[in-house]
């Protein structure tokens, strides 16, 4: 992949913007409804519904992750399966939404269960690879805040009487103020830990979160009318109750298009520190031979720590008097692979995106090296870790697919690439 859409990416964020969607409603409505009426509330048939929903979509994904990984029952598939934080939020969310099924008459069980989605959301973003359990838990409070928001929209398009209406609409508004203020107060400390303090403006992910702070900019200010407009006067106006009705319609459509572009934060591009230069140790592969191209050197970064971010070098000779183009990389161990080159902006490092590939000059070769043009692996599944050989598989313009046994090792001198 080339960091262009392609019909795998397409639909992974499909899968992700529904399964985000059924944990908003389902987690939303139990956690609202605990607060606005009591969490001995009993579940209503569209909840269970819902909870049916996200199992599915859950469960969906878990296979689609497995077909992405290889279709394999090998150890290593398996292990990436089962002990990735990617698989293992999935299996925590398919049980939470079971349990919430199976004991939709136990409340207890209800919350646990809603809990268990908004956790496996929250272990499996990108906050959990780079702040660790802290960031989770700290993800997971904001996360719980805001499906709650939701289900409280939610609840209050589905009231039919006036009379209640206003009075929940009274309830959720007191309640909302101060969960909407902690969940604005905790957007740019995230975008810190995500981003660093030098943000590069030209990052995908960059521009994926200011359209998401700008959705949310107008969920807040349709709240913030509701609360202080609307509210006060359902008592008194009828009219002001189908108005509500009516903006609360909006803000479920905006909090929709919120997920959407969630997910394709989350599927498409991935936080990168604006200094994040990675360096691999030196590693001599066998060369391989596609047509005129000899590749050599390759060798992939291991993963540090929980960041899911990594990055592969080789050096490819032209042995032709034809010149040819590197034009995507493909790897099952990562969300995407794209590919990348440093460059200078302002007196500082930065990373852009190639999307018109890598020239591979007749006669001459193409060096991919740290502090230079490179593949990029975002949203590693698993850690990749030193000793252990990942599949890649390299399309060139002209000698088409070529399939590389890369090495994961963990240091590479940049000199080791030069000619």
């Amino acid at each position: 992949m080339d960091g262009g859409l392609t019909l795998e990416l397409v639909f992974s964020t499909l899968l992700k913007t529904m399964l985000y969607g059924g944990v908003f409603a389902t987690a939303g409505l139990i956690f609202a409804d605990a607060s606005l009426y009591g969490y001995r509330r009993r579940l209503e048939l569209n909840s269970l519904g819902l909870a049916a929903f996200t199992g599915l979509i859950a469960a969906t994904q878990f296979c689609f992750l497995f077909l992405r990984l290889g279709g394999g029952f090998d150890a290593p598939t398996l292990s990436a399966l089962f002990g990735s934080a990617a698989g293992l939020s999935l299996i925590l969310q398919f049980v939470s939404a079971v349990a919430i099924g199976l004991g939709g008459t136990r409340p207890l069980i209800r919350l646990a269960g809603a809990v268990g989605l908004v956790a496996g959301l929250a272990f499996s973003g990108h906050m959990a690879a780079r702040a660790g359990v802290g960031g989770a838990i700290f993800v997971g409070l904001h996360i719980g805040l805001a499906t709650w928001w939701f289900g409280g929209l939610w609840r209050l398009l589905s009231l039919e009487s006036p009379t209640e209406l206003g009075e929940v609409a009274q309830r959720f508004s007191q309640q909302a103020f101060g969960a909407v203020l902690a969940l604005v107060m905790a957007g740019p400390f995230m975008a810190v830990i995500l981003l660093g303090t030098e943000i590069d403006l030209s990052q995908p992910y960059v521009g994926w979160l200011v359209l998401k702070v700008a959705l949310v900019a107008g969920l807040l200010g349709l709240a913030a009318f509701n609360r202080w407009r609307l509210v006060p006067r359902l008592a008194e106006s009828e009219a002001a109750g189908q108005l509500l009705r009516r903006v609360v319609k909006g803000e479920v459509g905006l909090f929709g298009a919120v997920l959407v572009v969630t997910a394709c934060l989350t599927t498409l591009s991935a936080p990168v520190h604006r200094f994040e230069a990675p360096v691999l140790s030196e590693a001599a592969p066998p060369v391989v031979e596609a047509g005129a191209l000899r590749i050599s050197q390759y060798a992939m970064r291991a993963t540090r720590g929980t960041v899911p971010v990594s990055a592969i070098y080789l050096t490819v000779d032209n042995t032709g008097k034809t010149p040819d183009r590197l034009l995507s990389a493909q790897c099952a161990c990562a969300e995407t692979a794209s590919l990348h080159i440093m460059s200078m902006r302002d007196g500082l490092m930065g990373m852009a995106p190639a999307p018109e590939g890598f020239s591979v000059p007749a006669q001459a070769g193409l060096v991919l090296a740290p502090m230079g043009a490179h593949i990029m692996l975002t949203g590693t599944n698993r850690p990749l870790v030193e000793g252990e050989r990942q599949k890649v598989i390299l399309t060139f313009e002209r000698e088409g697919r070529v399939e590389l046994d890369i090495p994961v090792t963990g240091q590479v001198s940049a000199h080791s690439h030069n000619h």
